[in-house]
């Protein structure tokens, strides 16, 4: 490993987890550091080929780009075209979204005095790890340009507690610490004021200098605003919100950047950050869409490739898919595989399941176990308990729409889809480095 200073890069995966509050934040913070690195960004649409030569004529063999999709995800890649040769096909993927609540429509709601806001489940949370918590509002808000087809889009992060939910006093709930199964539409709406006089959207029109009418719609998700931070007498722990699945995101984006200045000709790095992962990934910009498979054979036909270029390439490409795996818990060892526990800081964690729900095969193992130990890096395995079903990941999905041999792999965490989950201080540099030795 290059890197031996765990904390800082721990430190550092903090600092741009608080700056991606929500799925376009994520985008953005991933466009700075690759732009910062020298990738140019690349539109959907267009004419590749021509970007492409003049690029070649500014004297860059390699071509660094990265493209924004739909505000939400971000494909990127570097390439050295090795001429006739075909292109070996590296491949990293990870998603941009995280379980949270969403603001609905038209969501004004008071009762007693206070301001509450409609609010509705995105992903599948730990509702319980919500309430009495300082909470803020990020994602985007569309302004009426004038123009119909070319609305305005303004990303929003307000960056300050404005929301709260309370939890019932156990005065009123004694059974409260026996299990309580939460209602999102009657226990968890938050509260953003005491002036029943007040609109959530004149509240909003404020913040961002405008008419209230002047707002067509929003995409606004809940955040928690305190900051992640290391934890124990050791440091040895990491404690953030959206560990899942941004540690992921920017391990890619790293590793990206890190082997560019050194990629072999006749060589295609690439990584796919996907949103809506915590709902099925069944969107035009997830992981089940064929957009991907689509960006491809664009890149190909830039290249002066064929198509059957590309297919014989994915054919013998490889891809990791990057998300966080259960460590085995503390104080409930019982619920997972007695004969393959995962422990914080015991290395990069990679994914088999029998019912395919992860897309990991034999082969694949053993190459993500073999650059393991060539980098130096420990490594473990996740299956689930035979008498539990497991969660999955965008791995299986990605992999029908793009036949390549996928490993599900990622960091060991606990409290995952807690508002806070808990890594280890190691854990988020031991996945950049595996990641960075997929594409050296």
């Amino acid at each position: 490993m290059k890197r031996e200073n765990y904390e800082e890069y721990a430190e550092g995966l903090l600092r741009r987890i608080s700056e991606s509050t929500s799925p376009v934040f994520t985008v953005l913070t991933a466009e700075k550091d690759l732009q910062k690195a020298g990738f140019q960004e690349l539109p959907l649409s267009g004419n590749w080929k021509e970007i492409f030569r003049k690029a070649r004529e500014n004297g860059n063999d390699t071509l660094l780009f990265y493209t924004k999709v739909y505000g939400t995800t971000l494909f990127a890649f570097a390439v050295k075209d090795g001429g006739e040769k075909a292109l070996t096909l590296r491949m990293a993927s990870a998603h941009t979204d995280f379980p949270c609540f969403q603001v609905k429509p038209s969501p004004d709601m008071k009762s007693e005095g206070c301001l509450k806001l409609n609010v509705e489940d995105y992903g599948g949370m730990i509702k319980m790890t919500w309430p009495d918590r300082p909470l803020s509002l990020s994602g985007r808000v569309v302004l009426d340009s004038g123009d119909p087809f070319c609305p305005e889009v303004r990303y929003v992060d307000l960056k300050k507690p404005v929301l709260t939910i309370p939890n019932l006093a156990i005065h009123m709930n004694r059974d409260v610490n026996k299990g309580k199964e939460f209602n999102t539409q009657v226990d968890l709406l938050p509260l953003c004021g005491t002036d029943p006089e007040q609109s959530f959207l004149s509240l909003l029109a404020a913040e961002l200098g405008v008419k209230p009418e002047a707002i067509l719609d929003t995409d606004l998700k809940l955040y928690p605003v305190e900051e992640g931070c290391l934890v124990g007498f050791d440091r040895s722990l990491l404690s953030s919100a959206r560990i899942d699945n941004l540690s992921s995101c920017f391990a890619a984006v790293d590793a990206l950047i890190a082997a560019k200045d050194t990629l072999p000709s006749g060589r295609l790095n690439a990584i796919a950050l996907y949103d809506n992962e915590e709902v099925g990934s069944s969107t035009k910009q997830g992981a089940a869409s064929v957009l991907y498979a689509h960006y491809l054979e664009k890149l190909y036909d830039a290249l002066g490739r064929s198509e059957l270029a590309l297919r014989d390439d994915v054919f013998s490409g490889l891809m990791f898919s990057v998300d966080v795996a259960h460590a085995t818990h503390p104080n409930a060892a019982g619920k997972s595989d007695p004969t393959n526990p995962v422990r914080l800081n015991g290395g990069v964690v990679l994914k088999q399941a029998a019912s395919q729900r992860y897309a990991s095969d034999t082969e694949g193992m053993a190459i993500a176990k073999a650059l393991c130990k060539r980098a130096g890096i420990p490594c473990q395995v996740f299956v689930n308990r035979s008498d539990q079903r497991g969660g999955s990941t965008l791995g299986a999905i990605a992999s029908t729409m793009l036949p390549m041999r996928t490993v599900d792999m990622g960091m060991p965490i606990l409290a995952m889809h807690s508002c806070r989950e808990l890594t280890g201080t190691r854990d988020p540099l031991y996945m950049e480095a595996l990641l960075e030795e997929l594409f050296i």
